[in-house]
């Protein structure tokens, strides 16, 4: 009987030092699992990458045009992605480039696509560029604009905008693409406006509402203010419901004062591309 006793003590005694051993090793897989997903690290990422919305974007990609984001004032969180761009692009191999297919086919997105290996070096499949095409193809006539300070950007975009006949090249600050919000934002506008932030820069519209007169009228507005406005065009779609607001390096401030002006939500956005192409007829 003794003996039955001690042989049922050893096997739980066993069983006990089996269990620890397993939990043991569980913990261990857990923890090691745990350590190589980190999470938290995707959670931060979303909060910079997918800010909700569809006003303006922190971090860009939206749709090779300007990005998307919402929630808070902007000013905090983007003026820091502002000053973190410094001098800008000094090698051409890290140009970021948007090409417009305005009418122009597929043979001027190749011969784009060429001219831009040619001038930067690099293989078409290296270059870091997004094609879009406008909603409704107006067949704009080509052109070149480029985005931020840089002694680069515009000796690259001159040199761009022989290649491909695309007139003078134009320096960009402000990009708003307009949602369907924007008739009441106008509607909110002070008769009178006064600016010294937006005085001498220049802008481009794109209509992502698809709302006629909305681009003429915030056309206006931004002339009352002081700001040199590119002829407006169309977004590449029109199922935009908030307007979002987007700036070139140096022009965060004069973003800020325009969206408190016009009473947008969410922040302003830095402009996920360096030089915009328009490929036309």
């Amino acid at each position: 009987m003794q003996g039955r006793v001690e042989l049922m003590r050893a096997r739980r005694k066993r069983r006990r030092q089996r269990i620890i051993i397993t939990s043991v090793v569980v913990a261990v897989v857990l923890t090691g699992a745990l350590l190589l997903w980190r999470p938290w690290e995707d959670d931060e990422a979303a909060e910079l990458v997918d800010d909700g919305g569809d006003n303006t974007e922190v971090i860009p990609p939206d749709n090779g045009g300007p990005t998307t984001g919402n929630g808070g004032d902007g000013r905090e969180e983007s003026a820091e992605v502002g000053e973190a761009e410094g001098e800008g692009p000094t090698d051409p191999a890290e140009l970021r480039f948007l090409l417009w297919n305005a009418g122009g086919g597929e043979r001027a997105v190749r011969n784009a696509e060429f001219e831009l290996s040619q001038l930067t070096g690099q293989a078409a499949e290296e270059l870091n560029r997004e094609v879009k095409r406008p909603a409704f193809d107006t067949r704009l006539p080509s052109a070149v604009y480029y985005h931020g300070q840089a002694p680069l950007l515009a000796s690259f975009s001159a040199s761009l905008a022989d290649r491909l006949d695309g007139g003078t090249a134009r320096k960009v600050d402000l990009t708003i693409v307009l949602g369907a919000d924007i008739r009441s934002l106008l509607g909110n506008t002070p008769a009178e406006l006064d600016s010294t932030a937006l005085d001498g820069l220049t802008a481009e519209v794109l209509n992502g509402c698809g709302i006629n007169g909305v681009a003429g009228e915030t056309s206006n507005l931004l002339e009352r203010l002081g700001v040199s406005v590119l002829n407006p065009r169309n977004y590449e779609h029109f199922d935009l419901a908030e307007t979002r607001l987007y700036y070139s390096p140096g022009s965060f401030e004069a973003a800020y004062e325009l969206k408190e002006l016009l009473g947008l939500p969410g922040k302003v956005s830095p402009i996920p591309y360096d030089i915009q192409v328009i490929l036309g007829d």
